[in-house]
């Protein structure tokens, strides 16, 4: 499945220090992530600027987090009570496949 500029991702944004992004750019570096700027949509319909990390172009290859770091997004995502169709969504990636 690839991305596209309808999809809708939920999540949380959080102020990150100017004297700290470069360090958080080089740890995404190592796992092949770049930066990119979006926009991003509160529940209010406020719009921000928000950077994002992304995975370099890697063709046709699927991409699957790693099942950590899921657990870490569905935790978040109960956490800050993100909607109910999401929260599921993530669980479906922790069950065993096959």
């Amino acid at each position: 499945m690839n991305p596209s500029q309808s999809d809708t991702v939920w999540g949380a944004v959080f102020t990150v220090p100017d004297d700290e992004i470069a360090a958080l750019d080089a740890i995404e570096a190592e796992e092949k992530r770049h930066r990119d700027v979006i926009q991003a949509i509160d529940r209010t319909g406020g719009r921000h600027q928000v950077a994002t990390h992304r995975a370099n172009d890697v063709g046709t290859k699927p991409l699957h987090p790693a099942p950590d770091y899921v657990a870490l997004m569905l935790a978040g995502s109960q956490h800050w009570e993100l909607p109910a169709g999401w929260i599921v969504g993530l669980e479906d990636h922790l069950e065993p496949t096959g």
